[in-house]
């Protein structure tokens, strides 16, 4: 629904998944997985196991993305040529092998009678081709096309081409069984496409609301923050009140707020947790850095956005190159605003 929401992508994959960890290598089903090291076997009671598979079952599908900071990437599932933009193959590895999503235009594919063998996806054209897999326990082969993505281009609409089939209600499509392969494509012609991780930046601040404009720091301030801020703490999933965890503290050269995001996210600490090792970053532009003509980045762990004085925009309340003066959200406690979601605060435990 919201694909450019990297952040939850890759903790909802390992969701989604855990519970085929806890199938042991003679098919039987376990509760759960005992880390204690005095153990470290799997739990030889099934317990909840059967309502847990139901969500994975629910949600197994593979996932095709231009991701804006590491490129092409594909999420239980191989790409074949996945940098090319006329011609990628890409081939469901998840254990339903039911459903593929693909990002860059907003198609998700589902199954319901026969298999997937492969997909081909062409950007350029803005067009998916569904192979068939030979299934002689089907009779004919049933696919259902969604678009749920408002800010991808099959948004606008999809035809399926080949064989030429009028549109569906239900957007569930039947084939005879001796076909091959369904090609469908975005059906109008002015539909925005992102190949590349620039590109995918651009066309994410051409969709942002015009009623939204990029906050201000403070009255006065000509500096305009980007209007959607980096971040892997805020206060939709902070940790408020707690203590600061061990990790790099200190400041690092950075182009802009978006590589010291990703500078924090480098850091690991002892047991290689990244999470646990920075959790915070302050940017403040080149022009009103105390490094002279120079923006600059403090990385230190803590929690919350926030944007202080003119020029400064921080992840923490607790990360403040500058007196509390400067971060007036900040005076409270930890309940600063989020910048990004307007009036929220933080949560109490």
């Amino acid at each position: 629904m919201d694909p450019d929401n990297w952040y939850l992508l890759q903790p909802l994959i390992g969701a989604s998944t855990l519970h085929l960890a806890t199938i042991d290598e003679n098919g039987a089903a376990s509760m759960g997985f005992h880390l204690d090291p005095a153990i470290l076997e799997l739990d030889p009671y099934s317990g909840d196991f059967g309502v847990g598979f139901f969500g994975h079952v629910h949600l197994a599908a593979s996932y095709y993305v231009h991701h804006p900071s590491h490129g092409p990437l594909c999420y239980l599932c191989d790409a074949i040529n996945p940098t090319s933009t006329t011609n990628v193959t890409i081939f469901a590895r998840d254990s339903m092998r039911k459903r593929v999503f693909i990002e860059p235009l907003g198609f998700f594919l589902e199954i319901l009678a026969g298999r997937i063998e492969s997909v081909n996806v062409n950007l350029s054209s803005q067009s998916v081709t569904v192979n068939f897999a030979k299934d002689t326990m089907a009779h004919f082969h049933r696919l259902k096309v969604r678009t749920p993505s408002l800010k991808r281009p099959a948004a606008t609409g999809y035809r399926i081409v080949s064989p030429e089939t009028p549109q569906s209600p239900t957007n569930i499509y039947q084939f005879p069984s001796t076909t091959t392969s369904v090609v469908i494509t975005v059906s109008s012609k002015h539909a925005s496409i992102k190949t590349n991780a620039g590109q995918q930046k651009k066309n994410a601040a051409a969709t942002s609301p015009a009623s939204s404009p990029p906050p201000r720091a403070t009255k006065g301030c000509d500096v305009v923050y980007p209007s959607t801020l980096p971040g892997y703490s805020h206060v939709g999933m902070d940790m408020c009140g707690s203590l600061d965890l061990p990790g790099f503290e200190g400041g690092v050269a950075a182009t802009d707020a978006s590589h010291c995001a990703e500078l924090c996210a480098t850091q690991v600490n002892s047991d290689g947790w990244r999470r646990l090792a920075c959790q915070a970053w302050t940017f403040a532009m080149a022009e009103v850095s105390p490094k002279k003509n120079q923006s600059w980045c403090w990385l230190k762990a803590g929690r919350g956005n926030a944007i202080g004085r003119c020029g400064y925009i921080s992840s923490s309340c607790e990360n403040r190159p500058a007196p509390a003066s400067a971060w007036p959200c900040c005076q409270s406690g930890y309940g600063c605003p989020n910048v990004i979601v307007a009036n929220a605060t933080c949560g109490s435990v």
